[in-house]
């Protein structure tokens, strides 16, 4: 399982779904299990002005960090 708090001082991020998805865009936060009332961890990105996608360790094949 990828450890989402690796990438808390990235810029921008490449993450890529369990299922094959792409999606590169800002990183906006890393929150524990506690704080977003999930069973695990999760990161959130900013794709573009109005799309943001947080993402649970679990769906997550890969993330890159993006210069």
């Amino acid at each position: 399982m990828i450890n989402v708090w690796d990438y808390t001082n990235a810029r921008r991020l490449k993450i890529i779904d369990i299922d094959g998805k792409e999606y590169v865009g800002s990183l906006v936060c890393v929150m524990d299990a506690e704080e977003n009332g999930e069973e695990e961890d999760d990161i959130t990105i900013q794709i573009n002005d109005d799309t943001y996608i947080g993402f649970l360790q679990s769906k997550i094949a890969r993330i890159d960090i993006v210069q």
